[in-house]
């Protein structure tokens, strides 16, 4: 116990024990080498914090008697690495690597730069521009200053006014600062388009103003007190001074920024003045960083709880109450909120401009009222305590397809300087809405989608009375026409204004809440309304038009109990929305073709479709102002919550990464990339997403799978993003998944499947993050061409994403599990493809098969081949008929009439089903012309038939399937058969020789005759008959067949007789057949005498002996001799 007595020993003990010198030098040092890294250079705030706490330690250490020239090389590295890296960078620049390390010298590069950061934040502020008419606005010279007077200082706003004669200062600042006043004038004010001046008497005061940051500089002015010295421009200002102050305050120094904006110099500082083009853009770099953080969703980390989130929920289940069938909630307050200022004069200044417009439609007040959504104020039906709140609000012409209509707009962020808003007193909330990817996950899973919203869906929800004077707001007293000065009315909201902050946390805690009841009930539709409904939409599917209409009559049931009206109910289903009519769920009116907003994507129920309707984006782009800030402002246009567009949008990022490079200017013009970029906006047209991709969970049997691919790098430092997006995307399919594989390009699968301690500590991190979310064995490697997830990296162009084969097929497997090609024969292909399916049933069942392939295994292996060339050639046509539509008109197959059967292959239709015909033979599967397995199949019927022709080969194939252009298929492959080639082959023959000059040249009619008696037995008075005949006319005969005739010598010398007429044209004469010796001399004879005409002589067929033979070899050793030839 402390006493007089004791006081001294007791200063003597803490001196021991925490006065010791090396204990109060260790706590400084450690405290600055575990300071704590400020990562974000525009953080100010954190940055003066990191060097005050600096600076404590160091004026601590130094009264210490420890000079910062001690440990500089150790405290110097500390600091640059607790600095942000620009920073660090910017340092490392100016200092000189010779000199050593020196602590104030850091701290005094730090104390300019925060200095330097400061003053920017405090002139530079973003602004919310509630409406402009036009895009381009003047800066007028103003410049901030310290006013001081009897009452303090305070900073202010000031415009220089060259062309004024006077200064005037508002009435708000006289009396905040108690300015004295020296006198009183009259003055005539000529303002601009007046008829006549104005006659007032103002109050002359006088103010001293100061430099923000140089107080040395000053000067006393005395100005005019006015009400106001000049409509609200950007920044209203507090002081006018006119031209007879103006050169004092400015200096005459001016630098132009570009050819009509220029900074002049005052003792004040720098002021802007000229005209600019004025953006309405979100806070730059509030828009950058959003550009490149990661769009897709589902994969980014979880987030920490929140103390606030986990208060707004304890607020809610204490004050919510359920009465007269709607809900009553009260606004979660901060629990250490501040105090919350009467804004009503700024909501009047705003109000004032809106009289107009809220003129044309006074019935909306008198339905809000009727409806119990407003109410007038009594003050004694205020509570004493209850914080009162005006809020400011605008109008806002809603042009909606079906109901446009002029709907009012509060702010509840509105706040004068230095006085908090409405929402800063309010606890947000946890977000309660469903993920976003996964609505969209489950929207697309069935055939049958639908659509409807709550009505007014805020409206819905009771405020409590106590909460009800923090959201008041002002109304025309009267009609306009009518107004006479009067005050406005004061009215306030009975209702959840959608404004406030908490309302998307009151509207879903609010509906969980009511759902809560149903669970028992109606479990099923609870479930599907708590991961379907977003805020006030609600979008789900199902698989048949029976239960579709069975969730949406329940949905519509449950949320009436609580006053909600699911309305503007639209499906993809004409069945569906007959069922509508019937009942009371109506359909919403909409027009054939229209394309509805679904959470941002734009659906066509006709087609069941996503499109892309870019207009805004395009009339940006047709601006031409190609500027970096604008590629920031129009890439942000392309909402893709599920990155269809990915590929195509990430040129953008790209082109703003080297700009960033290369250092471009926010306004200076940009490259051709960019032009060519918006050059191909218009084909964003044809991009066409199906809404359905065909996955029906009703199908226990067959074993549905979930493929996620991912294009990274060989280091996992991202590809925990893999296994967060294939858990996410896992956990909302309401279907059982037997089997799930992930594919990737990256050859991390190695990592993956291994023990996670194997690796270091940075891969096993990320290693055992994936193993936790995902089985590793689900992991596999594909190539990066057959990857669509690889896409995005390499970036395509609209045209090439639209025909790129990866996106637009299904893509199921990497690589088939038989390849064709290394077969020449269908039935090795089916008895194998036999063999791997029973290996699988082996596998995944107790019942095992044995044995050689059986006929039933062989039919489910033709049956699996004809669904993949089905697949591949007419997935189209599948996905028509499995979502229950017709077949398009320009469809190869229209003609034969083509159903799905049970075993949902595509069968020709036909007229047979009254034959005695077998089933495959009356509806045979239909298979394209093109790929191996047809050609296989040709082949083999080809073989069975015992390689019969055309005919049998086509009909043989008929019988079961049917092939389109069937004939030419087959007769292509048959004319190819080396088989019937070999067969049908002919013998060679001799060429024939060239035909006689006499038989091809042109002469007149029996210019050239022959006469053949072969073999007629001619006799001796024959003989002398023909050698009369032909001595009539003996100059056209050339040639005489004597073949098989024996002349004899009587004969032989008639023929003698006519050869040596001088007329004889004979050519050719034959002799075949037998003859006597002096039938051959007789020839000789013949031939000697007549050898310049006879060109050919046979003998054939005689028996020559030596003495014959020595005859005719001194007749053709004649010089005379012609003949050519001789047989």
């Amino acid at each position: 116990m402390l006493t007089d007595r004791n006081y001294d020993h007791a200063i003597d003990l803490l001196q021991n024990r925490f006065g010791s010198k090396d204990l109060l030098i260790n706590v400084h040092m450690t405290k600055l080498l575990n300071l704590c890294p400020v990562k974000k250079s525009h953080d100010v705030t954190a940055l003066r914090q990191l060097y005050d706490e600096c600076e404590v330690h160091i004026r601590s250490l130094q009264s210490l008697g420890v000079a910062s020239e001690a440990y500089g090389s150790l405290l110097c590295p500390v600091l640059l690495q607790m600095i942000p890296d620009n920073i660090a960078l910017q340092y490392s620049r100016h200092r000189e690597t010779r000199n050593e390390w020196k602590v104030s010298e850091v701290m005094e590069f730090l104390q300019k730069e925060i200095l330097s950061r400061e003053r920017t934040m405090q002139l530079i502020k973003s602004v919310k521009i509630q409406s402009a008419k036009q895009n381009n606005t003047v800066l007028l010279q103003t410049v901030r200053a310290c006013a001081e007077g009897p009452a303090g200082r305070r900073s202010i706003r000031c415009l220089l006014d060259g062309g004024s004669q006077r200064r005037f200062i508002s009435e708000n600042t006289v009396r905040d600062l108690k300015l004295p006043v020296i006198k009183q004038e009259t003055v005539i004010l000529h303002t601009f388009g007046s008829a006549a001046p104005v006659t007032a008497k103002r109050n002359t005061v006088k103010v001293t103003l100061k430099n923000v940051w140089q107080k040395g500089q000053k000067i006393e002015i005395e100005a005019l007190e006015t009400p106001q010295v000049c409509t609200a421009v950007m920044k209203i200002p507090e002081l006018s001074i006119g031209g007879d102050y103006y050169w004092r305050i400015v200096s005459g120094r001016a630098e132009r920024i570009t050819d009509a904006l220029v900074a002049v110099e005052s003792i004040f500082g720098w002021s802007v003045q000229g005209p600019v083009k004025m953006s309405i853009v979100a806070d730059a770099a509030c828009l950058l960083k959003a550009f490149w953080e990661i769009e897709s969703l589902g994969i980014t980390m979880k987030q920490t709880e929140n103390p606030e989130e986990e208060e707004a929920l304890l607020q809610f289940e204490k004050t919510t109450h359920y009465k007269d069938g709607r809900y009553k909630v009260e606004l979660p307050w901060r629990p250490d909120k501040p105090e919350l200022p009467d804004d009503y004069r700024t909501a009047k200044k705003r109000f004032e401009g809106l009289k107009r417009q809220l003129q044309s439609d006074l019935v909306l007040r008198h339905r809000y009222n009727e409806q119990g959504i407003v109410e007038d104020i009594a003050e004694e039906d205020s509570f004493p305590t209850a914080v009162k709140y005006y809020m400011p609000h605008h109008t806002v012409f809603w042009e909606d397809k079906v109901t446009p209509k002029l709907r009012v707009v509060f702010d509840a962020s509105s706040h004068d300087i230095g006085s908090p808003s409405l929402n800063h007193c309010l606890l947000t909330g946890p977000n309660l809405n469903p993920d976003l990817l996964s609505i969209l996950i489950n929207f697309r899973l069935h055939a049958i989608a639908f659509t409807a919203d709550i009505k007014k869906a805020f409206l819905q929800i009771s405020l409590a009375e106590k909460d009800r004077d923090a959201v008041r707001f002002l109304w025309l007293a009267a009609l306009l026409h009518e107004d006479r000065g009067e005050t406005p009315r004061v009215l306030r909201m009975m209702r959840v204004v959608f404004v406030v902050s908490p309302s998307p946390f009151l509207l879903a805690a609010t509906v969980r809440k009511h759902l809560k009841k149903y669970e028992t009930q109606l479990s099923e539709v609870v479930k599907i309304i708590k991961e379907s409904l977003y805020v006030d939409d609600f979008i789900s599917s199902a698989s048949d038009v029976e239960k579709a209409f069975s969730i949406t009559a329940n949905a519509k049931q449950v949320m009436s109990t609580a006053s909600m009206d699911l309305c503007k109910w639209t499906t993809n289903s004409p069945e569906l929305k007959e069922k509508w009519k019937i009942t009371t769920t109506e359909p919403e009116t909409e027009t054939p073709g229209a394309i509805l907003k679904v959470l941002g994507l734009e659906w066509r129920t006709e087609t069941d479709d996503f499109v892309f309707d870019l207009t805004a984006l395009l009339d940006a782009v047709a601006k031409r102002e190609n500027t970096k800030r604008r590629v920031l402002k129009l890439s942000a246009h392309i909402f893709d919550p599920i990155d269809f567009l990915t590929p195509f949008v990430v040129h953008v990022k790209c082109l703003f990464q080297e700009m960033w490079i290369q250092g471009l200017g926010w306004d200076e013009d940009l490259a051709q990339e960019w032009q060519k970029w918006c050059s191909e906006l218009p084909q964003i047209h044809h991009i066409v997403i199906p809404r359905w991709y065909g996955v029906k969970s009703e199908y226990k049997h067959n074993a549905q799978q979930l493929h996620v691919s991912s294009a990274e790098e060989d280091v996992p430092a991202k590809s925990g993003v893999n296994g967060r997006l294939g858990n996410n995307l896992l956990k909302p399919l309401n279907m059982e998944l037997r089997q799930v594989h992930l594919f990737t390009d990256s050859m991390i699968v190695q990592w993956i499947r291994s023990p996670a301690h194997k690796w270091k500590q940075f891969v096993s991190n990320r290693v055992s993050e994936i193993q936790s979310l995902i089985d590793p064995a689900m992991w596999s490697h594909c190539k990066s061409k057959v990857n669509p997830a690889d896409l995005p990296t390499r970036g395509q162009t609209l045209v090439n994403l639209k025909e790129s084969e990866l996106c637009s097929s299904d893509q199921s497997e990497t690589e088939p599990v038989l390849d064709l090609l290394k077969y020449s024969k269908l039935k090795k292909v089916l008895r194998v493809t036999a063999w791997i399916k029973r290996f699988v049933h082996n596998a995944s069942s107790r019942s095992r098969r044995g044995g050689e392939s059986t006929a039933e295994e062989m039919f489910e292996a033709e049956k699996y081949w004809t669904k993949v060339t089905q697949v591949s050639s007419f997935n189209p046509e599948i996905s028509l008929f499995k979502a229950g539509k017709s077949l398009n008109s320009d469809s190869k197959i229209r003609d034969l009439k083509p159903f799905l059967d049970a075993d949902e292959l595509l069968c020709v239709g036909g007229r047979l089903q009254q034959s005695n015909f077998s089933y495959r033979e009356k509806h045979p599967w239909i298979v394209p012309s093109k790929g191996r397995y047809c050609k296989l199949l040709v082949q083999y019927n080809h073989e069975v038939t015992m390689h019969s022709g055309l005919r049998d080969t086509l009909v043989r194939i008929r019988n079961r399937q049917w092939i389109l252009q069937g004939r030419q298929l087959v007769k292509t492959i048959l004319s190819k058969c080396t088989v019937c080639k070999r067969f049908k082959a002919k013998p060679t023959q001799q060429d024939m020789a060239p035909l006689p000059r006499d038989r091809i040249t042109e002469t007149p009619p029996f210019k050239v005759t022959g006469v053949d008696f072969a073999d007629c037995s001619i006799t001796e008075e024959g003989y002398k008959a023909l050698a009369s005949a032909l001595r009539s006319n003996p100059s056209h005969l050339i040639e005489l067949d004597l073949t098989g005739n024996d002349p004899g010598q009587s004969g032989v010398k008639e023929l003698n007789d006519l050869l040596q007429d001088p007329n004889c044209q004979l050519k050719t004469l034959r002799f075949l057949g037998p003859a006597a010796d002096e039938a051959c001399q007789y020839v000789n004879g013949i031939v000697g005498k007549n050898p310049l005409l006879l060109r050919e002589l046979n003998l054939s067929k005689r028996e020559l002996g030596d003495t014959r033979v020595n005859q005719i070899a001194a007749l053709l050793q004649d010089k005379h001799c012609q003949l050519n030839t001789l047989k």
